[in-house]
């Protein structure tokens, strides 16, 4: 059945692309760093959409600037890590 997810148990054509990424990072990357590339991957095969890699990059950057992702970049490759709560208390202290 197009629209559903069987892992999740409910439908998902309804969900924006930007809740398919939170979706997929929450899934597939709870604890390790990622790139754009990689979620857009995931995204890709999860859903069964294309989802333009420019598009993963924005929500990913907006997602690290309101705090719920870290960003990290070295020799030209970005990575990005889910905040956890043990690090939100590591951090603010």
């Amino acid at each position: 059945m197009r629209g559903f997810s069987p892992k999740r148990g409910r439908s998902t054509s309804r969900l924006s692309k930007y809740d398919k990424v939170r979706l997929v990072i929450d899934k597939d990357f709870p604890t390790v760093w990622f790139s754009s590339g990689e979620v857009q991957s995931m995204c890709e095969g999860e859903f069964k959409e294309l989802i333009s890699l420019s598009t993963v990059s924005t929500y990913l950057s907006g997602m690290a600037d309101c705090g719920f992702l870290m960003e990290n970049q070295a020799s030209g490759s970005r990575k990005y890590r889910m905040v956890t709560e043990i690090m939100k208390r590591v951090i603010v202290r």
